[in-house]
């Protein structure tokens, strides 16, 4: 009944509090069998009847996996875990929760998912300097919501401005966010790709972000992924000009700074990946299942 009253369950915990400790010996044999009941067969009924609902708005158990691992294994984030005061996890865990919060509002319309973004979304400049950039690079994906392809056409718009700016800076040197913007183009290509691709920083992210892009690419623009692709691409285009253009590609060799900001990105991204492919596989699905033209033109 409440499932019906409040809709599909998003994520389930299952939490019982109990048994109570206690040595093994000591415990009768009801005792096991309420505990059994209590952790097995609670957890069974839950995930039965939660489980349809995940199904239908397209969580599966694979995915769900798929996506822990994707974020869990990454070297980076399991350094970070351990480094107390860093606020790079944290960040990226506000960025990804106000984008993802976002979208859920964007597919509802509901007030309780709208608050729910924009409190995310301020906790982003509270917890690094960056974290204000982070929060504008939300905004073109909140275009797309709001105008569909007029959006997307604006977000080009505001890329091709942008590229502009930047010549623009070539005549002048400004200070934004401690950075020293001056078209100086110049980055060190070969840390980023030793970085991304070679050493074990980020596990095979970026190799799974380059194939899931290219079969994905139909999807890409799609109503329900559209939002969260410029999100991404504003994202990118936004490190893009921190370590192409400013001094902070001076910072690269050491590997340390550039790993740190795109760890900001990166759980959004490993979302973005599984929705990509998900929705890939869902369309290669239906095109396998669909009949087939059998008819015989006739002249």
């Amino acid at each position: 009944a409440h499932l019906r009253s409040v809709g599909p369950a998003h994520i389930l915990i299952h939490n019982t509090g109990g048994p109570a400790a206690g040595p093994l010996f000591d415990a009768a044999t009801n005792d096991l069998a309420n505990a059994f009941a209590l952790h097995v067969l609670t957890a069974q009924t839950l995930a039965q009847l939660v489980a349809p609902g995940m199904r239908a708005n397209g969580f599966g158990p694979p995915g769900a996996l798929i996506g822990t691992w994707m974020v869990s294994s990454l070297p980076l984030a399991n350094v970070h875990v351990a480094l107390a005061g860093y606020a790079d996890l944290p960040m990226g865990a506000y960025f990804a929760l106000a984008a993802l919060a976002g979208l859920r509002w964007a597919a509802t319309r509901e007030a309780g998912d709208g608050l729910l973004a924009l409190l995310f979304l301020a906790a982003c400049p509270l917890v690094k300097v960056p974290g204000v950039a982070w929060a504008l690079a939300l905004v073109p994906g909140l275009l797309v919501v709001l105008l569909g392809r007029t959006g997307i056409r604006l977000v080009l718009i505001g890329f091709a401005c942008a590229g502009v700016a930047l010549v623009v800076l070539a005549q002048t040197t400004a200070h934004v966010m401690g950075y020293d913007l001056h078209l100086d183009f110049a980055p060190a290509w070969g840390s980023l790709g030793n970085s991304f691709f070679l050493l074990s920083n980020w596990h095979l992210l970026w190799y799974g972000v380059i194939g899931v892009a290219i079969l994905g690419r139909r999807q890409l623009l799609s109503p329900s992924l559209a939002p969260l692709t410029v999100v991404i691409a504003t994202a990118f285009v936004f490190l893009f000009i921190v370590f192409g253009f400013t001094n902070a590609r001076d910072w690269v060799e050491n590997q340390t700074t550039v790993n740190r900001a795109v760890l900001h990105a990166a759980p959004l991204i490993a979302v973005w990946m599984l929705l990509v492919f998900g929705a890939w596989t869902r369309e290669s699905e239906q095109g396998a299942t669909s009949p087939t033209d059998t008819s015989i033109a006739v002249s």
